[in-house]
């Protein structure tokens, strides 16, 4: 794998930042504010959804009194003060090591990037700007306007379309395996950052965080 890629996108959670926290409990929290009873094995259900699945099933099957979009909103307003409440005690903590070192290699050689993730734009957007680390994004992709889930590889393809590259010369950065597949789907190749935990994912490389990158 070469050394350095033609264009770049980033998951956002366990991948830039230690934040996959902020979505825990979140569908459960949503239903006790709407005072929906949920099953017993709600978190292994939702585990196995993507957050537009998530939404459609709360309204469809759980009687969540609202549109699957206007839930999706709801939940994005629970995970943005997750958000702030987790840049605010932890500050740039949240950062992976050696992740923000990487972004300024990858800018200083003209590489573009974007954010690829299934946060909403807006919450993304400013959680970057209260890290400093926007400028290194040409773009925030979301899934809900690429109209496509991390488990496509349109999601992937569109992405890298975006950055002006091919999927081949577009690197994806991701912790979540069915993403990393669905990228590798698309023809991109890709880097499971594991964060150290020892996670086994099918990939191009596989990292425990960007310093091994900065070598």
């Amino acid at each position: 794998m070469e050394m350095t890629p033609k264009a770049a996108a980033f998951d956002l959670d366990g991948t830039l930042l230690w934040t996959m926290d902020v979505w825990s409990g979140v569908g459960e929290r949503y239903l006790v504010e709407q005072g929906v009873p949920g099953p017993g094995d709600l978190n292994e259900r939702l585990t196995a959804m993507s957050l537009e699945q998530s939404a459609a099933w709360f309204a469809q099957e759980l009687g969540v009194p609202y549109p699957p979009e206007e839930i999706l909103r709801q939940i994005d307003g629970i995970v943005a003060r997750r958000y702030r409440t987790a840049v605010r005690e932890r500050g740039r903590a949240v950062i992976l090591p050696g992740a923000e070192a990487y972004l300024q290699s990858l800018a200083a050689a003209g590489v573009p990037c974007c954010l690829a993730t299934a946060v909403e734009r807006e919450t993304a957007e400013a959680v970057l700007d209260e890290l400093g680390l926007r400028g290194y994004f040409a773009f925030v992709h979301s899934c809900t306007e690429a109209g496509c889930n991390k488990e496509t590889p349109d999601f992937y393809a569109s992405a890298a379309a975006r950055l002006g590259a091919a999927p081949e010369e577009t690197w994806v950065f991701e912790d979540a395996p069915h993403a990393l597949a669905a990228a590798r789907a698309a023809g991109c190749r890709t880097v499971a950052v594991t964060g150290g935990e020892g996670t086994v994912c099918v990939a191009d490389r596989t990292i425990a965080d960007y310093r091994e990158l900065l070598l």
